[in-house]
Protein backbone atom coordinates (compact mmCIF):
# COMPACT_ATOMS: atom_id res chain seq x y z
CA UNK A 1 0.00 0.00 0.00
CA UNK A 2 1.07 3.42 -1.14
CA UNK A 3 2.57 5.86 1.65
CA UNK A 4 0.91 9.04 1.96
CA UNK A 5 2.44 11.78 3.97
CA UNK A 6 0.88 14.34 6.26
CA UNK A 7 3.25 16.95 4.82
CA UNK A 8 2.57 16.90 1.20
CA UNK A 9 1.61 20.41 0.26
CA UNK A 10 0.22 19.77 -3.43
CA UNK A 11 -2.72 17.50 -1.40
CA UNK A 12 -3.42 20.25 0.92
CA UNK A 13 -4.10 22.58 -1.67
CA UNK A 14 -5.56 19.90 -4.31
CA UNK A 15 -7.90 19.21 -1.54
CA UNK A 16 -9.73 23.05 -1.34
CA UNK A 17 -11.68 22.35 -4.31
CA UNK A 18 -12.72 19.03 -2.74
CA UNK A 19 -13.76 20.20 0.51
CA UNK A 20 -17.52 18.59 1.67
CA UNK A 21 -20.14 20.65 2.77
CA UNK A 22 -22.00 21.34 5.68
CA UNK A 23 -22.28 19.27 8.99
CA UNK A 24 -22.79 15.71 9.13
CA UNK A 25 -25.44 14.49 10.98
CA UNK A 26 -26.00 10.91 12.55
CA UNK A 27 -26.37 8.45 10.24
CA UNK A 28 -30.37 9.98 9.49
CA UNK A 29 -28.67 12.14 6.96
CA UNK A 30 -27.61 8.76 5.35
CA UNK A 31 -30.40 7.27 3.67
CA UNK A 32 -31.14 7.52 -0.15
CA UNK A 33 -34.26 5.67 -1.16
CA UNK A 34 -33.95 3.39 -4.34
CA UNK A 35 -31.23 1.50 -5.88
CA UNK A 36 -30.30 -0.53 -3.22
CA UNK A 37 -32.98 -0.43 -0.64
CA UNK A 38 -31.67 0.98 3.10
CA UNK A 39 -32.81 0.34 6.46
CA UNK A 40 -30.05 1.75 7.85
CA UNK A 41 -31.99 5.10 7.13
CA UNK A 42 -34.84 3.76 9.43
CA UNK A 43 -32.75 2.25 12.28
CA UNK A 44 -30.94 6.01 12.62
CA UNK A 45 -34.39 7.34 13.05
CA UNK A 46 -34.69 4.91 16.29
CA UNK A 47 -32.25 7.53 17.95
CA UNK A 48 -30.25 4.27 19.11
CA UNK A 49 -26.48 5.24 19.41
CA UNK A 50 -23.98 2.85 17.94
CA UNK A 51 -20.65 1.21 20.26
CA UNK A 52 -23.86 1.20 23.17
CA UNK A 53 -25.14 -1.20 24.65
CA UNK A 54 -28.50 -0.64 24.35
CA UNK A 55 -28.50 -0.13 21.01
CA UNK A 56 -29.89 -2.96 19.81
CA UNK A 57 -32.55 -3.11 21.80
CA UNK A 58 -33.19 0.46 20.95
CA UNK A 59 -33.37 0.00 17.12
CA UNK A 60 -35.84 -2.92 17.70
CA UNK A 61 -37.79 -0.59 19.92
CA UNK A 62 -37.52 2.89 18.00
CA UNK A 63 -37.61 1.79 14.28
CA UNK A 64 -40.56 3.12 12.57
CA UNK A 65 -43.26 0.44 12.43
CA UNK A 66 -45.79 -0.37 9.31
CA UNK A 67 -45.69 -3.33 6.99
CA UNK A 68 -43.64 -1.70 4.73
CA UNK A 69 -40.55 -1.57 7.47
CA UNK A 70 -41.60 -5.09 8.86
CA UNK A 71 -38.56 -6.83 7.20
CA UNK A 72 -36.16 -4.21 8.26
CA UNK A 73 -37.15 -4.76 12.25
CA UNK A 74 -36.50 -8.21 11.88
CA UNK A 75 -33.21 -8.17 10.23
CA UNK A 76 -30.89 -8.96 13.44
CA UNK A 77 -27.99 -9.00 11.01
CA UNK A 78 -28.45 -5.83 10.11
CA UNK A 79 -29.01 -4.20 13.23
CA UNK A 80 -26.10 -5.91 14.68
CA UNK A 81 -23.85 -4.71 11.59
CA UNK A 82 -25.87 -0.38 11.83
CA UNK A 83 -24.97 -0.98 16.29
CA UNK A 84 -21.19 -2.13 15.49
CA UNK A 85 -20.24 0.73 13.17
CA UNK A 86 -19.06 4.03 14.75
CA UNK A 87 -20.92 6.94 14.16
CA UNK A 88 -20.02 9.36 11.69
CA UNK A 89 -18.04 12.29 11.68
CA UNK A 90 -17.66 15.54 10.20
CA UNK A 91 -15.90 15.26 6.79
CA UNK A 92 -12.19 16.70 7.02
CA UNK A 93 -10.67 18.59 4.19
CA UNK A 94 -7.05 17.34 5.11
CA UNK A 95 -5.19 14.40 3.54
CA UNK A 96 -5.12 10.93 4.90
CA UNK A 97 -1.60 9.52 6.39
CA UNK A 98 -0.36 6.27 6.71
CA UNK A 99 -2.45 3.36 4.86
CA UNK A 100 -4.81 5.84 4.78
CA UNK A 101 -6.25 7.54 7.92
CA UNK A 102 -7.88 10.90 8.02
CA UNK A 103 -5.48 12.56 11.33
CA UNK A 104 -8.46 14.71 12.60
CA UNK A 105 -11.37 11.99 12.82
CA UNK A 106 -9.05 9.23 13.12
CA UNK A 107 -11.45 7.37 10.39
CA UNK A 108 -9.90 4.71 8.20
CA UNK A 109 -10.17 4.24 4.48
CA UNK A 110 -9.10 1.99 1.98
CA UNK A 111 -10.03 1.89 -2.08
CA UNK A 112 -9.20 -1.30 -4.18
CA UNK A 113 -9.93 -1.51 -8.00
CA UNK A 114 -11.30 -4.62 -9.09
CA UNK A 115 -11.71 -3.71 -12.94
CA UNK A 116 -10.35 -1.14 -15.13
CA UNK A 117 -10.93 -1.56 -18.95
CA UNK A 118 -8.62 -0.19 -21.80
CA UNK A 119 -9.75 3.11 -23.75
CA UNK A 120 -9.19 6.71 -23.55
CA UNK A 121 -11.93 6.89 -20.76
CA UNK A 122 -11.82 3.66 -18.88
CA UNK A 123 -14.33 1.92 -17.38
CA UNK A 124 -13.73 1.58 -13.51
CA UNK A 125 -15.14 -0.75 -10.97
CA UNK A 126 -13.77 0.39 -7.16
CA UNK A 127 -14.48 -0.27 -3.94
CA UNK A 128 -13.99 2.24 -0.90
CA UNK A 129 -13.86 1.02 2.40
CA UNK A 130 -14.58 4.04 5.35
CA UNK A 131 -14.55 2.54 9.31
CA UNK A 132 -16.88 5.98 9.61
CA UNK A 133 -19.34 5.64 7.01
CA UNK A 134 -21.62 8.66 5.78
CA UNK A 135 -23.49 6.41 3.47
CA UNK A 136 -25.25 2.91 4.68
CA UNK A 137 -26.65 0.50 2.30
CA UNK A 138 -27.84 -2.80 2.74
CA UNK A 139 -27.24 -3.95 -0.54
CA UNK A 140 -23.66 -4.15 -2.46
CA UNK A 141 -20.78 -5.10 -0.08
CA UNK A 142 -22.27 -5.16 3.45
CA UNK A 143 -21.12 -3.13 6.43
CA UNK A 144 -18.75 0.38 5.45
CA UNK A 145 -17.82 -0.76 1.57
CA UNK A 146 -19.44 1.33 -0.89
CA UNK A 147 -18.54 0.93 -4.91
CA UNK A 148 -18.50 3.62 -7.43
CA UNK A 149 -21.60 2.93 -9.19
CA UNK A 150 -23.37 3.48 -5.58
CA UNK A 151 -24.06 7.58 -6.25
CA UNK A 152 -26.83 8.61 -5.29
CA UNK A 153 -28.81 11.54 -3.59
CA UNK A 154 -30.46 11.86 -0.35
CA UNK A 155 -33.22 14.08 -1.09
CA UNK A 156 -34.71 13.86 1.96
CA UNK A 157 -34.29 17.32 2.91
CA UNK A 158 -35.10 18.87 -1.16
CA UNK A 159 -38.51 20.04 -0.33
CA UNK A 160 -37.84 22.23 3.20
CA UNK A 161 -37.60 25.17 4.35
CA UNK A 162 -34.02 25.67 3.93
CA UNK A 163 -33.67 22.81 1.11
CA UNK A 164 -30.39 21.17 1.08
CA UNK A 165 -29.45 17.83 -1.57
CA UNK A 166 -26.71 15.65 -0.46
CA UNK A 167 -24.59 13.88 -3.31
CA UNK A 168 -23.10 10.58 -2.31
CA UNK A 169 -20.04 10.47 -4.54
CA UNK A 170 -18.07 7.23 -5.97
CA UNK A 171 -15.74 6.63 -2.71
CA UNK A 172 -18.82 7.11 -0.36
CA UNK A 173 -17.86 11.16 0.45
CA UNK A 174 -20.73 13.65 0.74
CA UNK A 175 -21.53 16.89 -1.32
CA UNK A 176 -23.93 18.83 0.13
CA UNK A 177 -25.86 21.20 -2.27
CA UNK A 178 -27.97 24.28 -1.13
CA UNK A 179 -30.78 26.11 -2.80
CA UNK A 180 -29.97 29.70 -2.62
CA UNK A 181 -32.26 32.44 -4.74
CA UNK A 182 -33.94 29.63 -6.76
CA UNK A 183 -30.98 27.47 -7.58
CA UNK A 184 -29.25 24.94 -6.45
CA UNK A 185 -24.91 25.43 -5.50
CA UNK A 186 -22.58 23.51 -4.03
CA UNK A 187 -20.91 24.10 -0.97
CA UNK A 188 -17.32 24.67 0.18
CA UNK A 189 -16.19 25.68 -3.18
CA UNK A 190 -16.59 22.49 -4.98
CA UNK A 191 -16.97 21.99 -8.73
CA UNK A 192 -20.18 20.77 -8.89
CA UNK A 193 -23.79 21.84 -10.29
CA UNK A 194 -27.38 20.41 -9.77
CA UNK A 195 -30.23 20.70 -11.70
CA UNK A 196 -33.36 19.18 -11.07
CA UNK A 197 -36.22 18.72 -13.65
CA UNK A 198 -38.97 16.99 -13.89
CA UNK A 199 -38.26 13.35 -13.88
CA UNK A 200 -35.24 13.93 -11.72
CA UNK A 201 -31.68 15.03 -11.16
CA UNK A 202 -28.75 16.10 -12.79
CA UNK A 203 -25.08 16.39 -11.34
CA UNK A 204 -22.42 18.03 -13.74
CA UNK A 205 -18.89 17.29 -12.35
CA UNK A 206 -16.97 21.28 -14.39
CA UNK A 207 -13.45 19.88 -14.19
CA UNK A 208 -14.77 16.92 -16.64
CA UNK A 209 -17.83 17.92 -18.06
CA UNK A 210 -19.13 14.89 -16.72
CA UNK A 211 -22.86 14.85 -16.09
CA UNK A 212 -24.91 12.00 -14.13
CA UNK A 213 -28.40 11.33 -14.41
CA UNK A 214 -30.91 10.55 -11.47
CA UNK A 215 -34.54 9.00 -10.87
CA UNK A 216 -36.62 11.13 -9.08
CA UNK A 217 -35.56 8.90 -5.64
CA UNK A 218 -32.21 10.23 -6.28
CA UNK A 219 -31.24 6.88 -7.87
CA UNK A 220 -27.96 6.75 -10.46
CA UNK A 221 -29.42 6.07 -13.96
CA UNK A 222 -26.28 7.39 -16.40
CA UNK A 223 -23.45 8.61 -16.83
CA UNK A 224 -22.42 11.18 -19.78
CA UNK A 225 -19.11 12.07 -20.35
CA UNK A 226 -18.23 15.04 -22.62
CA UNK A 227 -16.79 12.66 -25.05
CA UNK A 228 -20.15 11.04 -25.36
CA UNK A 229 -19.53 8.10 -23.64
CA UNK A 230 -22.82 7.06 -21.65
CA UNK A 231 -22.77 4.48 -18.89
CA UNK A 232 -26.16 3.35 -18.18
CA UNK A 233 -27.26 1.31 -15.04
CA UNK A 234 -29.65 -1.47 -14.82
CA UNK A 235 -31.34 -2.68 -11.45
CA UNK A 236 -32.96 -5.47 -10.78
CA UNK A 237 -36.94 -6.15 -11.05
CA UNK A 238 -39.67 -8.34 -10.58
CA UNK A 239 -38.72 -10.42 -13.55
CA UNK A 240 -35.12 -10.65 -12.15
CA UNK A 241 -34.09 -14.86 -11.25
CA UNK A 242 -33.25 -14.90 -7.76
CA UNK A 243 -30.21 -16.57 -8.78
CA UNK A 244 -28.62 -12.35 -10.03
CA UNK A 245 -30.61 -10.59 -7.76
CA UNK A 246 -33.06 -11.08 -4.70
CA UNK A 247 -35.28 -8.46 -5.03
CA UNK A 248 -35.92 -5.60 -6.70
CA UNK A 249 -33.95 -2.09 -7.03
CA UNK A 250 -30.34 -4.09 -7.01
CA UNK A 251 -28.17 -3.20 -9.28
CA UNK A 252 -26.99 -5.97 -12.13
CA UNK A 253 -25.63 -4.34 -15.16
CA UNK A 254 -23.20 -1.24 -15.57
CA UNK A 255 -23.18 -0.56 -19.70
CA UNK A 256 -20.56 1.81 -21.15
CA UNK A 257 -21.59 2.59 -24.60
CA UNK A 258 -19.68 5.36 -26.99
CA UNK A 259 -22.01 7.41 -29.06
CA UNK A 260 -19.67 6.67 -32.30
CA UNK A 261 -19.25 3.66 -32.14
CA UNK A 262 -21.85 0.31 -31.79
CA UNK A 263 -23.39 -1.91 -29.21
CA UNK A 264 -20.95 -4.72 -30.32
CA UNK A 265 -18.20 -2.91 -29.00
CA UNK A 266 -20.19 -2.25 -25.43
CA UNK A 267 -18.44 -2.51 -21.99
CA UNK A 268 -20.72 -4.42 -19.50
CA UNK A 269 -20.17 -5.34 -15.69
CA UNK A 270 -23.09 -8.06 -14.29
CA UNK A 271 -23.22 -8.57 -10.74
CA UNK A 272 -24.91 -11.02 -8.72
CA UNK A 273 -26.08 -10.94 -5.40
CA UNK A 274 -26.66 -13.67 -1.90
CA UNK A 275 -29.94 -13.80 -0.42
CA UNK A 276 -28.89 -11.34 1.89
CA UNK A 277 -28.27 -8.66 -1.36
CA UNK A 278 -24.68 -8.56 -0.72
CA UNK A 279 -22.86 -8.81 -4.29
CA UNK A 280 -21.13 -12.44 -4.54
CA UNK A 281 -19.88 -11.94 -8.17
CA UNK A 282 -18.49 -9.15 -10.75
CA UNK A 283 -18.41 -10.78 -14.39
CA UNK A 284 -16.28 -8.59 -17.18
CA UNK A 285 -15.97 -7.56 -20.35
CA UNK A 286 -14.55 -11.14 -21.92
CA UNK A 287 -15.93 -13.06 -18.67
CA UNK A 288 -13.60 -12.99 -15.87
CA UNK A 289 -15.41 -13.53 -12.50
CA UNK A 290 -14.07 -11.65 -9.46
CA UNK A 291 -15.76 -13.27 -5.82
CA UNK A 292 -16.85 -12.20 -2.89
CA UNK A 293 -17.07 -13.58 0.88
CA UNK A 294 -18.46 -12.23 3.94
CA UNK A 295 -18.67 -12.69 8.01
CA UNK A 296 -21.39 -13.44 9.95
CA UNK A 297 -21.71 -9.28 10.49
CA UNK A 298 -21.75 -8.76 6.76
CA UNK A 299 -18.25 -7.45 6.25
CA UNK A 300 -16.41 -8.04 3.50
CA UNK A 301 -13.84 -10.62 4.23
CA UNK A 302 -12.24 -12.01 0.53
CA UNK A 303 -12.00 -11.09 -2.96
CA UNK A 304 -10.91 -13.75 -5.74
CA UNK A 305 -9.96 -12.59 -8.70
CA UNK A 306 -10.48 -14.03 -11.98
CA UNK A 307 -6.71 -15.68 -11.84
CA UNK A 308 -7.47 -17.20 -8.55
CA UNK A 309 -5.76 -14.45 -6.36
CA UNK A 310 -7.35 -14.41 -2.63
CA UNK A 311 -7.27 -11.00 -0.50
CA UNK A 312 -9.00 -11.16 2.65
CA UNK A 313 -9.57 -8.64 5.04
CA UNK A 314 -9.56 -8.89 9.22
CA UNK A 315 -12.03 -7.58 11.53
CA UNK A 316 -10.93 -8.29 14.88
CA UNK A 317 -12.01 -5.08 17.06
CA UNK A 318 -14.93 -6.52 19.78
CA UNK A 319 -16.32 -3.41 20.53
CA UNK A 320 -16.85 -2.28 16.73
CA UNK A 321 -17.05 -5.78 14.48
CA UNK A 322 -17.10 -3.38 11.49
CA UNK A 323 -13.56 -2.12 11.88
CA UNK A 324 -10.95 -3.25 9.18
CA UNK A 325 -8.29 -4.50 11.15
CA UNK A 326 -6.07 -5.88 8.41
CA UNK A 327 -5.21 -6.97 4.88
CA UNK A 328 -3.69 -10.17 4.32
CA UNK A 329 -2.44 -9.93 0.62
CA UNK A 330 -1.99 -13.20 -2.28
CA UNK A 331 0.79 -14.69 -0.98
CA UNK A 332 -1.08 -15.02 2.71
CA UNK A 333 1.51 -11.79 4.41
CA UNK A 334 -0.62 -9.62 6.53
CA UNK A 335 0.25 -6.47 4.83
CA UNK A 336 -1.43 -3.43 7.13
CA UNK A 337 -2.86 -4.09 10.47
CA UNK A 338 -4.74 -1.33 12.26
CA UNK A 339 -6.21 -0.56 15.95
CA UNK A 340 -8.62 1.54 17.53
CA UNK A 341 -9.48 3.26 20.49
CA UNK A 342 -13.32 3.25 22.26
CA UNK A 343 -14.38 5.74 19.88
CA UNK A 344 -13.55 3.56 16.73
CA UNK A 345 -10.92 6.38 15.48
CA UNK A 346 -7.48 4.40 14.52
CA UNK A 347 -4.53 5.42 16.86
CA UNK A 348 -1.84 2.63 15.18
CA UNK A 349 -1.01 1.12 11.37
CA UNK A 350 1.26 -1.06 11.26
CA UNK A 351 3.49 -2.96 9.00
CA UNK A 352 6.07 -5.52 8.24
CA UNK A 353 8.34 -3.07 7.16
CA UNK A 354 8.38 -1.23 10.82
CA UNK A 355 9.22 1.74 8.98
CA UNK A 356 6.27 2.81 7.56
CA UNK A 357 4.36 2.38 11.23
CA UNK A 358 2.31 5.13 12.60
CA UNK A 359 0.53 6.20 15.84
CA UNK A 360 -2.43 8.89 16.31
CA UNK A 361 -2.98 10.45 19.79
CA UNK A 362 -6.13 12.27 19.64
CA UNK A 363 -6.70 15.85 22.05
CA UNK A 364 -9.10 18.75 21.95
CA UNK A 365 -8.75 19.89 17.90
CA UNK A 366 -5.95 18.45 17.34
CA UNK A 367 -3.90 14.76 16.70
CA UNK A 368 -0.23 13.79 17.21
CA UNK A 369 0.88 11.50 14.53
CA UNK A 370 4.36 9.73 14.77
CA UNK A 371 6.14 7.87 12.66
CA UNK A 372 9.71 6.81 12.98
CA UNK A 373 11.36 10.28 11.88
CA UNK A 374 9.57 12.62 14.32
CA UNK A 375 6.08 13.64 16.14
CA UNK A 376 3.96 16.21 13.89
CA UNK A 377 0.94 17.85 16.04
CA UNK A 378 -2.07 18.92 13.85
CA UNK A 379 -4.39 21.46 14.64
CA UNK A 380 -7.89 21.94 13.27
CA UNK A 381 -10.87 23.92 13.08
CA UNK A 382 -14.48 23.04 12.08
CA UNK A 383 -15.59 25.57 9.29
CA UNK A 384 -19.21 24.87 7.76
CA UNK A 385 -18.65 21.10 9.16
CA UNK A 386 -15.80 20.38 7.85
CA UNK A 387 -12.92 19.69 9.55
CA UNK A 388 -10.26 21.95 8.42
CA UNK A 389 -6.18 21.46 9.12
CA UNK A 390 -5.31 25.43 10.83
CA UNK A 391 -1.78 24.28 11.84
CA UNK A 392 1.08 21.66 12.12
CA UNK A 393 4.57 21.57 14.45
CA UNK A 394 7.28 19.27 14.19
CA UNK A 395 10.89 19.36 14.72
CA UNK A 396 10.60 19.97 10.91
CA UNK A 397 9.23 23.60 11.11
CA UNK A 398 6.03 24.75 11.07
CA UNK A 399 2.70 25.35 9.04
CA UNK A 400 -0.37 26.90 9.04
CA UNK A 401 -3.35 27.72 6.88
CA UNK A 402 -6.59 30.17 6.90
CA UNK A 403 -9.49 29.53 5.33
CA UNK A 404 -12.74 31.37 4.56
CA UNK A 405 -16.12 30.64 5.48
CA UNK A 406 -17.03 29.08 2.55
CA UNK A 407 -13.78 26.69 2.94
CA UNK A 408 -11.82 28.43 0.04
CA UNK A 409 -7.88 28.34 1.24
CA UNK A 410 -6.76 32.05 1.79
CA UNK A 411 -3.15 31.76 3.27
CA UNK A 412 -1.18 28.48 3.18
CA UNK A 413 2.48 29.03 4.88
CA UNK A 414 4.47 26.05 4.48
CA UNK A 415 7.41 24.74 6.74
CA UNK A 416 10.54 26.51 4.93
CA UNK A 417 8.61 29.76 5.98
CA UNK A 418 7.29 30.37 1.84
CA UNK A 419 3.65 31.55 2.09
CA UNK A 420 1.16 31.36 -0.65
CA UNK A 421 -2.34 33.75 -0.30
CA UNK A 422 -5.61 32.78 -2.71
CA UNK A 423 -8.41 35.24 -3.96
CA UNK A 424 -11.42 34.02 -5.39
CA UNK A 425 -14.48 35.02 -7.47
CA UNK A 426 -18.35 35.37 -6.39
CA UNK A 427 -18.92 31.93 -7.18
CA UNK A 428 -15.78 30.34 -5.15
CA UNK A 429 -13.28 29.89 -8.08
CA UNK A 430 -9.84 31.09 -7.80
CA UNK A 431 -8.37 33.98 -9.89
CA UNK A 432 -5.41 35.25 -8.46
CA UNK A 433 -2.52 33.52 -6.37
CA UNK A 434 0.28 34.86 -4.60
CA UNK A 435 3.81 33.06 -3.66
CA UNK A 436 6.32 34.37 -1.65
CA UNK A 437 9.56 32.58 -1.10
CA UNK A 438 13.37 33.03 -1.05
CA UNK A 439 13.09 33.44 -5.13
CA UNK A 440 10.83 36.09 -4.63
CA UNK A 441 7.33 36.46 -5.61
CA UNK A 442 5.30 34.87 -8.20
CA UNK A 443 2.07 36.23 -8.37
CA UNK A 444 -0.87 34.04 -10.88
CA UNK A 445 -4.10 36.18 -12.54
CA UNK A 446 -6.70 34.08 -13.66
CA UNK A 447 -9.67 34.95 -15.96
CA UNK A 448 -12.49 32.66 -16.96
CA UNK A 449 -14.27 32.46 -19.96
CA UNK A 450 -18.03 32.72 -18.30
CA UNK A 451 -19.89 33.05 -15.79
CA UNK A 452 -19.63 29.33 -14.30
CA UNK A 453 -17.26 27.40 -15.79
CA UNK A 454 -13.59 26.62 -14.71
CA UNK A 455 -12.08 27.13 -18.55
CA UNK A 456 -9.83 29.85 -18.26
CA UNK A 457 -9.84 32.76 -20.87
CA UNK A 458 -6.30 34.18 -19.70
CA UNK A 459 -3.52 33.17 -17.29
CA UNK A 460 -1.13 36.00 -16.69
CA UNK A 461 2.00 34.46 -14.71
CA UNK A 462 5.81 35.49 -14.03
CA UNK A 463 7.23 36.03 -17.78
CA UNK A 464 4.02 34.89 -19.77
CA UNK A 465 0.53 35.13 -20.59
CA UNK A 466 -1.98 32.44 -21.94
CA UNK A 467 -4.86 32.96 -23.73
CA UNK A 468 -7.27 30.16 -24.55
CA UNK A 469 -10.60 30.03 -26.85
CA UNK A 470 -13.38 27.34 -26.95
CA UNK A 471 -16.19 26.06 -29.49
CA UNK A 472 -19.84 25.66 -28.15
CA UNK A 473 -19.37 22.62 -26.38
CA UNK A 474 -16.87 23.74 -24.17
CA UNK A 475 -13.53 22.19 -26.37
CA UNK A 476 -10.07 24.40 -26.31
CA UNK A 477 -10.03 25.63 -30.21
CA UNK A 478 -6.75 27.83 -29.77
CA UNK A 479 -4.38 28.57 -27.24
CA UNK A 480 -1.77 31.14 -27.28
CA UNK A 481 1.39 31.34 -25.41
CA UNK A 482 3.52 34.95 -25.16
CA UNK A 483 6.35 35.72 -22.95
CA UNK A 484 6.28 39.28 -21.20
CA UNK A 485 8.54 41.39 -19.21
CA UNK A 486 6.68 41.13 -15.50
CA UNK A 487 9.59 38.31 -13.69
CA UNK A 488 6.78 38.36 -11.25
CA UNK A 489 3.63 38.46 -12.97
CA UNK A 490 2.42 41.70 -10.84
CA UNK A 491 1.27 43.42 -13.58
CA UNK A 492 -1.17 40.48 -14.53
CA UNK A 493 -3.01 40.54 -18.01
CA UNK A 494 -1.40 44.18 -18.30
CA UNK A 495 2.01 43.16 -18.83
CA UNK A 496 3.62 44.21 -22.29
CA UNK A 497 4.07 41.28 -24.90
CA UNK A 498 5.51 43.22 -26.98
CA UNK A 499 9.18 41.81 -28.79
CA UNK A 500 8.26 38.82 -26.58
CA UNK A 501 8.01 34.84 -27.87
CA UNK A 502 4.88 33.35 -29.14
CA UNK A 503 3.87 30.13 -29.45
CA UNK A 504 0.13 28.84 -30.84
CA UNK A 505 -1.78 25.92 -30.60
CA UNK A 506 -4.57 25.56 -32.85
CA UNK A 507 -7.59 22.06 -32.73
CA UNK A 508 -10.16 20.89 -34.13
CA UNK A 509 -12.34 18.11 -32.96
CA UNK A 510 -15.59 15.88 -34.36
CA UNK A 511 -18.80 15.55 -33.16
CA UNK A 512 -17.64 13.70 -30.35
CA UNK A 513 -15.58 15.97 -28.82
CA UNK A 514 -12.77 13.83 -30.26
CA UNK A 515 -9.14 16.00 -30.81
CA UNK A 516 -9.09 15.37 -34.83
CA UNK A 517 -5.79 17.60 -35.63
CA UNK A 518 -3.56 20.12 -33.76
CA UNK A 519 -1.15 22.62 -35.28
CA UNK A 520 1.54 24.10 -33.56
CA UNK A 521 3.22 27.56 -34.26
CA UNK A 522 6.24 28.97 -33.19
CA UNK A 523 6.79 32.22 -34.24
CA UNK A 524 4.51 31.74 -37.01
CA UNK A 525 6.40 28.81 -38.42
CA UNK A 526 4.55 25.43 -38.21
CA UNK A 527 6.48 22.63 -35.54
CA UNK A 528 4.17 20.30 -35.70
CA UNK A 529 0.70 19.38 -37.73
CA UNK A 530 -0.85 16.39 -35.65
CA UNK A 531 -3.39 14.23 -37.35
CA UNK A 532 -5.62 11.68 -34.99
CA UNK A 533 -8.31 8.79 -35.98
CA UNK A 534 -10.73 6.62 -33.73
CA UNK A 535 -11.37 3.00 -34.42
CA UNK A 536 -14.38 0.96 -33.80
CA UNK A 537 -14.54 1.40 -30.27
CA UNK A 538 -14.81 4.85 -30.51
CA UNK A 539 -10.55 5.09 -28.78
CA UNK A 540 -7.82 6.65 -30.61
CA UNK A 541 -6.52 4.89 -32.84
CA UNK A 542 -3.29 6.85 -34.67
CA UNK A 543 -1.60 9.88 -34.46
CA UNK A 544 0.36 11.12 -36.74
CA UNK A 545 3.20 14.57 -37.98
CA UNK A 546 3.06 15.42 -41.06
CA UNK A 547 6.07 17.89 -39.95
CA UNK A 548 8.41 15.59 -38.53
CA UNK A 549 7.09 12.27 -40.03
CA UNK A 550 6.21 10.91 -36.30
CA UNK A 551 3.83 8.31 -36.12
CA UNK A 552 1.98 6.07 -33.32
CA UNK A 553 -0.85 3.71 -33.19
CA UNK A 554 -3.34 1.42 -31.72
CA UNK A 555 -4.47 -1.61 -33.98
CA UNK A 556 -5.80 -4.35 -31.59
CA UNK A 557 -8.32 -3.61 -28.87
CA UNK A 558 -9.63 -6.88 -26.62
CA UNK A 559 -13.12 -7.37 -25.32
CA UNK A 560 -11.98 -5.20 -22.17
CA UNK A 561 -10.68 -2.50 -24.77
CA UNK A 562 -6.88 -2.95 -23.97
CA UNK A 563 -4.47 -2.44 -26.52
CA UNK A 564 -3.01 -5.81 -27.90
CA UNK A 565 -1.08 -4.47 -30.83
CA UNK A 566 0.38 -0.94 -31.47
CA UNK A 567 2.97 0.75 -33.47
Amino acid sequence: MPKQGWSSAACVRVVRVLLMGLIVALATDAYASGGDASCFGLYSRSRAVPGTRGCAISVAGGTPGGMGNYSCINRLDLIDSFCNTPTASAPEASCPVGDPVYPATGVTTLSETDFVSGGDTPLVFKRTYRSSPFVRTDAGFGTNWFHNWQRQLNLAKAGEVSPQVIAYRDDGTKLTFIKDAGQWRATGGTPFTLTESASGWMVTDLTTDTSETYSAKGVLQTVRTHERRVTTLTYSDANTPTSVAPEPGLLIEVTRHADDSVPYYDLVLRFAYDAKSRITQLTAPGGAVTRYGYDQHDNLVSVTWPDGYLRRFAYENTAFWTLLTGVIDETGSRIATWTYDAKGRAIAVSHPDTTRNMQFAYGDGKTTVTDNRQSTTLNFAQIGGVQHPVSSSSTAGSTSSTWDASGNLLTDTAADGSNTEFTYDAIGRPVRSVRRNDQGTQITTMRYADSTSLRPSLVAMPGKIRAFVYDTAGNATGISELTTDDPTGARGLDASTAGGQKRTYGMTYDSFNHLKTMQVYTNGVMSSNWRMTTDATGNSRDWLDSVSGRTAGIYLRDARQEFHADR
